[in-house]
C-alpha cells in the first residue's frame, strides 16, 4: 500500500518538499487539456465564489450556527471578493487536491485520486485547499494560532520557488483571497459538521477560534 504524500494535520519539511514538487509537475502536466466544460456558475471567480458563500451562510443561517462575527466575517469577505476576485481567472484543476488523494509510490512516482472532483475553481485554490484539510482536522487544542501562521508561511515559501508560482506576481494576493475563502467555508459549515468524539463542543470552539484568527491574518493582508 502506498503512503499519503503527508498525514494531517502538519506535514514536514521534506513532505512540503515533495508535494510543491509534484505540485509544479501537475500544474504544467495534468492541467493541460481539460475534460468538461465551465458550468455556468463558473464562467467567473467573482459569481463562483460569491454564491459559494452565501450558499454557506444560509446553510449555517438554517443550523443556528449563524453568529453575529461571522456575518460580519460574511459582509468582509464579500467586499474583498469584489475589489480582488474580478481579477482571478477560473481554472481547470483537482477540486480535492489534498493528502487523502495524493498517494506516493517512489521519488517519482504519485497516485491522485478521487477523478469525479476534476473542476473549474478560481486560481491556486488548489495550493490551499489542502492547508484548510489539515488545519479542520486539528484534534490538539493546545496548537495555537502562531503556529499555525509559521505553518502557512513555510508552505508559501517552498512554492514561491516553483516556477509556476514564479512566473506569477499576484501569486500572493490569489493565495490569501483563496485562504480566506477556505476560512470563511470553515466557520460556517466545515466545524460544525465533523467528527469530533467525546470533545466536541470544546474543539468546536478552539477551531473556530484559530479559523476567525486566520481569517482576519489574511483578510487584513487584502485590504
Amino acid at each position: 500500500d502506498a503512503p499519503q504524500i503527508y498525514k494531517p494535520p502538519f506535514a514536514n519539511q521534506e513532505q512540503i518538499q515533495d508535494f510543491c514538487a509534484l505540485y509544479q509537475e501537475y500544474k504544467t502536466k495534468c492541467l493541460k487539456s481539460p475534460f468538461m466544460e465551465k458550468e455556468p456558475n463558473e464562467q467567473s471567480s467573482l459569481v463562483f465564489t460569491t454564491q459559494r458563500v452565501s450558499h454557506w451562510a444560509k446553510i449555517a443561517q438554517s443550523k443556528g450556527h449563524l453568529a453575529e462575527t461571522e456575518v460580519k466575517n460574511v459582509e468582509k469577505f464579500l467586499s474583498l471578493s469584489k475589489k480582488h476576485l474580478p481579477s482571478i481567472k477560473m481554472e481547470f484543476m483537482h477540486g480535492h487536491f489534498t493528502y487523502n488523494d495524493i498517494f506516493k509510490l517512489s521519488d517519482k512516482e504519485y497516485v491522485l485520486m478521487s477523478n469525479l472532483f476534476w473542476s473549474y475553481r478560481p486560481e491556486f485554490y488548489d495550493a490551499t485547499f489542502h492547508l484548510w484539510a489539515g488545519i479542520k482536522s486539528i484534534r490538539d487544542e493546545n496548537i495555537i494560532f502562531e503556529q499555525i501562521k509559521k505553518y502557512i508561511q513555510n508552505w508559501i515559501n517552498e512554492y514561491k520557488k516553483l516556477p509556476i508560482i514564479r512566473q506569477d506576481s499576484d501569486f500572493e494576493k490569489k493565495f490569501n483571497i483563496m485562504m480566506a475563502e477556505r476560512c470563511i467555508g470553515a466557520l460556517l459549515v466545515d466545524i460544525q459538521n465533523q467528527n469530533y468524539g467525546i470533545n466536541r463542543d470544546n474543539l468546536v470552539a478552539r477551531l473556530t477560534e484559530l479559523f476567525r484568527e486566520l481569517f482576519k491574518y489574511f483578510t487584513n493582508k487584502l485590504e
